[in-house]
């Protein structure tokens, strides 16, 4: 199906690239009403903002994306970018975990899969004592999805905070003290280090 829908974009002629500007201007406004929804139901205002900012932020990527591939499409796509540009306005980081973690890049992929835990497989190698996996009860959205994100976003530029509040805005308010233990246990494996 990716295959599918990759040639069908390559083999789109510019005269169709319109019709895609107005798809992701649909799709955007789409995604901002629920994040305005979520912000106007969350117990968190600062939590119901970032989710704003997230829809707002990868709806300017995907306009960004569109001009590159046809330029023609320049001129609308600014227009929203324009309006969308408030939206994404950064909500600033208070978090108190201001460490950056590095991940290692001889470690690559998925760090569980199936019956196979690369952290403690790790751990163990290291001779550290088995740990549990941090608590993962505060937490309302689905663990492991977050923990896998949270691995992805640590690029060595974004903070523990930088990389809960990008969480939290795209999926469900994620707790600090959730991630801070979850890179903690992850640099004791040697998966990431410390910037």
């Amino acid at each position: 199906m990716g295959a599918g829908i990759a040639y069908t974009l390559a083999a789109l002629p510019e005269a169709e690239a319109p019709r895609l500007l107005v798809l992701a201007q649909g799709s955007a406004e789409e995604a901002l009403a629920r994040a305005r929804l979520r912000a106007a139901l969350a117990d968190d205002p600062r939590d119901g903002s970032l989710a704003v900012r997230e829809a707002a932020a990868d709806a300017l990527a995907s306009l960004r994306s569109l001009q590159a591939l046809w330029p023609g499409t320049s001129a609308g796509a600014r227009h929203l970018e324009a309006r969308l540009a408030g939206e994404a306005a950064s909500v600033k980081t208070t978090g108190a975990d201001t460490r950056v973690p590095i991940r290692n890049p001889e470690v690559r992929g998925p760090l569980e899969v199936y019956y196979y835990d690369h952290v403690a497989a790790s751990l163990a190698a290291r001779g550290a004592a088995a740990e549990p996996a941090p608590d993962a009860t505060s937490l309302s959205g689905d663990a492991e999805l977050l923990a896998y994100e949270a691995l992805n976003l640590a690029d060595g530029r974004r903070s523990v905070s930088e990389i809960r509040d990008i969480l939290t805005g795209r999926y469900a308010p994620v707790p600090v003290a959730f991630l801070s233990a979850r890179f903690d246990r992850l640099a004791r494996a040697g998966i990431v280090s410390w910037k």
